[in-house]
């Protein structure tokens, strides 16, 4: 029946948990060697009481609540609170913002430290500002053996700060990729304040890296000996004096304008204390203010072997001496002068009189086409003799087909030395491919196969200019 117990004193014996109640009541028990008190209702649902007076080590929280337990004010205020509800467990530490705006929590530790773990993720947040900061040691970010990344202002448009004007910057990683965000004006610079002094652009279709500014216009210097190397040409600013310069101090060497109707190169050597020659290797082109027509060249290449060449004998077989000059494509330009002289001696010739065929002739690419420009025919040469072949011309056309390549004057002859007859001729020679590597050859060919047939090749001389 219901009513009500008054009593000072309750006792209950400790024992194992009772079965269940009757619908729409409550049994109170104490289990063998616990001193809390428990509660079970009728679906079977076992409750643990806190007691005021329990031991500090023997207090716990009732499970499943939107709020077990809170310390707070008289007025409401809380400071510390602990939910249990299931799935949605939550330790609360500190004043509401709200209801107590200028509180503060305080975390202390001795020199034991202070160590904050978690399964998930740890989220430290400040409405005005975030300090980490160490009084006497290191302040470590990301400091374990962990191959995960280290995120620093991945959100919002934040401006990050490394180090002051007496901080020091050590990188000690084995290497760094720095990865930039594609199509935007200046992902990436170097500046100090409004001035730029690197830059990356990375706009679609017009990339490009930057140095210096007009502001400051700051030197550039690559020091050391190692070498520049550029894939790409040098692309100078449009309609300016001295758009490019090569200096050392105030000595000029060099200098390219850029300007509209008065572009030039100039070699100045201004200031400098001795005037030094210009020299060539190579050709120097130019039209020299005609405004079409066949580049004008001067200077040249020359090329001169006075070594012995190998010997050709015993054979009526056209065979090359081994001594040649090589020319990189479309080194023959239009009005370039090609001079040739090739000389050498006869040391012995079988009895009864002996012809022989000395050619020039330029092997177009790696082969096997050659092109025969001067042909030389001895007759009835000497043991001993002495021969010469020379060739002296122009280019007249250029091109991978063309009917008159070369023009000129040929001479060639033997005899004794201090004695030797040349004949001369005018030479026409067309079809070199003068877009081709060109090799300057000379060739020996003998009318009878002989032993006692010899001749080698003593000096030859090339030269374009």
């Amino acid at each position: 029946m219901p009513g009500t117990v008054l009593t000072d004193i309750f006792e209950g014996r400790q024992g194992s948990a009772p079965t269940s109640p009757a619908s729409g009541k409550m049994r109170m028990y104490w289990k063998t060697g616990d001193v809390t008190p428990y509660l079970k209702d009728s679906a079977g649902v076992e409750y643990a009481v806190l007691l005021d007076n329990l031991p500090v080590s023997n207090k716990i929280l009732l499970d499943n609540l939107e709020e077990a337990w809170a310390v707070e004010t008289l007025g409401g205020d809380k400071y510390m609170s602990f939910k249990t509800e299931d799935g949605a467990e939550e330790s609360t530490f500190g004043a509401d913002p709200v209801a107590v705006p200028a509180s503060r929590t305080n975390v202390r530790s001795g020199i034991g430290g202070t160590a904050v773990s978690s399964e998930g993720a740890v989220d430290i947040d400040g409405a005005t500002s975030v300090s980490i900061n160490s009084s006497s040691g290191a302040v470590n970010l990301g400091t374990d053996n962990v191959a995960q990344p280290v995120n620093i202002g991945t959100s919002g448009a934040r401006t990050i700060t490394r180090g002051n004007t007496l901080a020091t910057i050590v990188e000690t990683a084995a290497s760094y990729s720095y990865n930039i965000k594609n199509n935007v004006a200046s992902p990436y610079s170097v500046k100090e304040g409004a001035n730029k002094y690197y830059e990356i652009v990375t706009t679609t279709g017009s990339e490009a890296i930057k140095h210096g500014n007009v502001a400051k216009n700051p030197k550039h210097q690559f020091l050391g000996t190692g070498a520049m190397e550029l894939g790409g040409p040098i692309s100078l600013v449009d309609n300016v004096a001295s758009a490019y310069r090569i200096v050392s101090g105030v000595n000029e060497y060099m200098s390219i304008d850029t300007l509209t109707g008065a572009e030039r190169v100039l070699f100045s050597f201004a200031n400098v204390a001795v005037l030094k020659n210009l020299a060539v290797d190579g050709v120097i082109s130019t039209k020299m203010g005609i405004a079409s027509g066949a580049a004008i060249t001067v200077g040249g290449s020359a090329y001169v072997n006075d070594d012995v060449s190998n010997t050709v004998t015993n054979t009526t077989q056209e065979t090359p001496f081994n001594k040649s000059k090589q020319f990189v494509a479309n080194t023959f330009g239009p009005a370039r002068k090609l001079s040739v002289r090739a000389t050498g001696n006869i040391p012995s010739v079988a009895a009864g009189g002996q012809n022989l065929t000395i050619r020039l002739r330029l092997l177009v690419g790696a082969g096997p086409t050659t092109v025969a420009f001067v042909t030389a025919a001895l007759v009835a040469v000497g043991a001993g003799h002495d021969w010469i072949v020379e060739f002296d011309g122009h280019v007249l056309s250029i091109g991978a087909a063309n009917a008159r390549t070369l023009a000129g004057t040929a001479i060639g002859g033997s005899g004794p030395d201090g004695a030797v007859e040349v004949g001369m001729k005018r030479i026409h020679v067309g079809g070199i491919d003068t877009t081709q590597q060109l090799s300057v050859e000379v060739s020996a060919q003998w009318a009878n196969a002989d032993a006692a047939n010899q001749v080698y090749m003593s000096s030859l001389e090339v030269d374009i200019g």
